[in-house]
């Protein structure tokens, strides 16, 4: 399952953390590769089995940034991301 929240907090602020819903997005990505597909196969006519797992894997590989945590400290300024 992809990541639904990313949170994001920005400066030496601990208790301000910003929660971005990468949920809202994931339908118009989908959208956006299947009407890539589709136009790909009307111009070329004929299926590549090649893309279609590509396409997989890279879901493959955004469904695993679910958990991840981004930590960069500086000598100004933190920046922590983490995705849920």
């Amino acid at each position: 399952m992809p990541p639904v929240f990313m949170l994001v907090r920005f400066g030496r602020i601990r208790w301000l953390i910003l929660p971005l819903p990468i949920f809202l997005f994931w339908p118009l990505l989908l959208l956006a590769w299947l009407g890539l597909g589709l136009a790909w196969l009307v111009t070329s006519g004929r299926s590549h089995p090649g893309y279609v797992m590509a396409g997989l894997t890279a879901l493959r590989a955004l469904s695993e940034l679910r958990g991840t945590r981004i930590e960069v400290r500086g000598q100004d300024t933190d920046i922590y991301m983490q995705f849920i």
